[in-house]
């Protein structure tokens, strides 16, 4: 079941990202490190909660929240260079690996198309780091496609 969370979910939602921070970790050692606290507090999670024109949904099976996927209404600067747009973006999506490839993420994912249309938007952006194979994969199976490019040189 896939449904928006709420203020009792935090911890389960603190254990993702810890397993998605480690996910990171792993792909990018040079940009993140393992923490033993949370890297986020708990009080940006309810901010989100809270914030109209952003949601976390979980994904939920036998009582358990074993997913989530956050997203929020972006709009583009207010500067007169840029056409007046906004959309959603996807901030973070992550599947308990015991739970990957039953369609979850998937779920996730058509539920925040739902929500990003019960907003008004037309268009859903989302950041994946280049050695993230699977979830450039997942975006691409889902007619994302690259919108900029940022490039990165050692000094």
């Amino acid at each position: 079941m896939i449904r928006p969370a709420q203020t009792q979910d935090i911890p389960a939602i603190q254990a993702l990202y810890r397993l998605l921070d480690q996910h990171h970790v792993a792909l990018c050692p040079d940009v993140f490190q393992l923490l033993e606290t949370d890297a986020r507090p708990d009080s940006l999670i309810q901010e989100w909660l809270d914030n109209p024109e952003a949601t976390y949904l979980v994904a939920e099976v036998a009582g358990e929240v074993v997913g989530f996927l956050n997203v929020r209404k972006m709009s583009s600067p207010d500067l007169p260079i840029f056409q007046l747009r906004a959309w959603a973006h996807v901030e973070n999506a992550v599947v308990a690996p015991a739970y990957r490839g039953q369609g979850l993420g998937q779920a996730l994912f058509d539920a925040a198309i739902l929500w990003a249309k019960a907003q008004g938007l037309t268009r859903m952006q989302t950041q994946v780091w280049t050695a993230n194979e699977a979830a450039r994969a997942f975006y691409a199976e889902r007619g994302f496609a690259p919108l900029t490019e940022k490039l990165e040189r050692l000094l």
